[in-house]
């Protein structure tokens, strides 16, 4: 994590909804007074937010759902790609007819972002394809998240009704192996 990046509101917005529909609104109340912020505990969809205050917030969501991180973002994976992001970019979803074709759109969906949310930072892949049922990904972002990328993909795969084989090397590559 580089000090001064920001992530979006949406993905805490996506962290709050999650935490509300399977753990009730009085436990999201709970991490909301013991996390870094203040005042509403509404996310605008495009404001800034420190890292640190989001990896914070995960923090604080592990503690007080008694969960482990890994855990915890195992859960954000799924609600993101299978609950909230159909909702918020349907249109991604919908051009996409198969988890392959989706990966393969990847970087193209964070350019996209990138260029019409002001001063976004999502991260970028680089996909090589040793062959055609294998993809490897190079995750660029210097927030150290290639774990929670590679949960987010196993979980495209879910979407798609597609089973993954998805595996991460810890620093910045993830390799998906497409059923043949």
């Amino acid at each position: 994590m580089n000090k001064g990046e920001t992530v979006k509101g949406v993905i805490l917005a996506c962290v709050k909804e999650l935490v509300q529909t399977r753990f009730g609104a009085d436990k999201w109340k709970e991490i909301h007074e013991k996390s870094e912020f203040k005042g509403s505990s509404s996310f605008l969809a495009g404001a800034n937010v420190d890292d640190s205050k989001f990896f914070n917030l995960l923090k604080v969501c592990s503690e007080v759902l008694e969960v482990s991180f890994d855990q915890l973002l195992d859960a954000f994976a799924a609600h993101w790609v299978l609950e909230f992001a159909p909702k918020m970019y349907k249109t991604f979803y919908t051009k996409a007819s198969s988890a392959k074709e989706f990966i393969k759109k990847l970087d193209y969906i964070h350019e996209i972002v990138t260029k019409t949310i002001p001063d976004s930072t999502p991260p970028r892949y680089d996909l090589e394809w040793p062959s055609p049922l294998k993809a490897v990904i190079t995750y660029k972002s210097n927030r150290g998240l290639v774990g929670l990328a590679g949960k987010l993909l196993k979980q495209v795969g879910v979407y798609y009704k597609t089973k993954l084989n998805v595996t991460d090397d810890g620093k910045d590559k993830i390799t998906v192996i497409f059923p043949s």
